[in-house]
């Protein structure tokens, strides 16, 4: 009986890792963008950056765009969903992704 191999599961980070190290391949400029809360010791919770902002900047000569990774099968949280749609309304040039597949498809569009 042979035991049944099963994929590794891929995480927010695998996904990341793989489209970053794809753009910086490209001599694309890569910028971490951070957004979130931060803890302090005395347990106070500080917002760091805005809310829903994606995690990536990336530019290139005259070419820029926001990009959010998620986990394969994750989807934009509510704050993100907001950001998202008003970028797109003022044309601004952001994608995210759940994949590198997702990723490319949508890269190549802008």
């Amino acid at each position: 009986m042979t035991a049944k191999v099963r994929a590794p599961k891929l995480t927010e980070a695998d996904v990341t890792k793989t489209v970053i190290d794809y753009l910086r391949s490209q001599h694309w400029m890569c910028i971490r963008h951070q957004s979130g809360l931060l803890v302090t010791n005395d347990k106070r919770r500080i917002r760091v950056g805005s809310p829903g902002a994606p995690d990536w900047i990336v530019f290139k000569e005259q070419k820029y765009c926001f990009i959010e990774m998620k986990a394969p099968g994750k989807v934009l949280t509510t704050d993100q969903l907001i950001w998202f749609g008003l970028a797109s309304f003022n044309k601004i040039n952001c994608i995210w992704c759940d994949s590198f597949e997702m990723f490319m498809e949508k890269f190549k569009a802008l």
